[in-house]
């Protein structure tokens, strides 16, 4: 009896706590493509080219994470966690037979997409035989908990796709430097051992025959840059790889800008628009927090009204 009991509370545990790890494990997959998104634009690895629905697919992983980790509406969030996890089973078992080196589940970090599908596999199978015991928490049930939700999930949320869209603002100017043909097929071999940038850089604009120039907010930066040239000497390179071990080895983060001559070298802060967004977003959660906290501990006490005519016995 002890052991079955036990196990009765092993097995209700893990229903309980399902749908909280699925959900955590939605938010740390949305929070690292978001920051893969911010530093180097929509992956060539990923399926999505759209930059608009890259920044939806973000947002979608984290809004659902986070809903799954508030547990209201569990049945039907399992109904909708099951559909999304069917659709990325899919695309990762594409990305499996297509010979794709990384499912880009996880942002920078490399992952094999036979092991997505694996997860993907264990999660489904969970979600099906997931048995949501216990009483249905609904909004209007909770109130306060839905409430706690849209406080925390717009203070990061909001601020989290303002930083995307800042940045893809930004982005639409940046050409990839590897599609283009100026600066993609010609090759050099740099035989010094540790040139510097502006060597680089003369050598890259006057063998592509581009302009390279540098923005006026870096000239004193670029005096210190230091490329790393060390595993590039007497190998032919092309220019486009030149470019960025120029960008890679400035004291500030840089990255190259198409124009119409060729590309400037400019400093690259993405988050220099969006961090009064955050600021606003943590005092807005931080502040909506606190008004929960009191509004649940001040709530007035219902109690049950009894019919017209019912005496209520009382004990002397």
């Amino acid at each position: 009896m002890a052991l079955s009991a036990g196990r009765s509370r092993i097995a209700s545990f893990v229903n309980r706590r399902f749908l909280t790890a699925v959900g955590l494990c939605l938010v740390a997959a949305a929070a690292l493509k978001g920051h893969q998104f911010i530093d180097s634009g929509v992956p060539a690895t990923s399926a999505i080219r759209s930059v608009s629905f890259y920044l939806a697919l973000v947002t979608m992983e984290f809004l659902l994470g986070a809903w799954l980790i508030n547990g209201l509406h569990r049945r039907a969030s399992r109904i909708i966690a099951a559909l999304c996890f069917f659709v990325f089973w899919d695309i990762a078992l594409w990305m499996a037979l297509t010979g794709r080196p990384s499912c880009g589940c996880l942002g920078d970090l490399k992952v094999n997409p036979w092991w997505a599908v694996g997860f993907d596999s264990a999660v489904l199978l969970g979600l099906m035989l997931l048995c949501a015991d216990g009483p249905e928490r609904t909004i209007r049930s909770h109130p306060l908990q839905f409430c706690r939700f849209l406080v925390l999930a717009s203070s990061l949320a909001i601020p989290g796709v303002v930083t995307m869209a800042c940045f893809a603002r930004e982005n639409l100017g940046r050409h990839d430097l590897r599609h283009d043909p100026a600066v993609n097929d010609m090759k050099l071999v740099v035989k010094e051992r540790l040139p510097t940038g502006a060597a680089l850089m003369a050598r890259v604009a006057r063998e592509a025959d581009t302009d390279l120039t540098v923005d006026a907010d870096l000239k004193e930066s670029f005096l210190a840059c230091k490329p790393n040239w060390r595993q590039h000497q007497d190998k032919p390179r092309r220019c486009s790889i030149i470019m960025e071990v120029i960008a890679s080895g400035m004291p500030v983060r840089s990255r190259w800008v198409k124009t119409w001559d060729g590309y400037v070298l400019v400093r690259d802060d993405p988050w220099r628009r969006s961090r009064n967004y955050w600021i606003g977003g943590l005092v807005f959660g931080i502040v909506g927090s606190a008004l929960l906290v009191w509004g649940s501990r001040h709530r007035p006490v219902s109690y049950p009204s009894l019919p017209v005519g019912d005496v209520v016995p009382v004990n002397s």
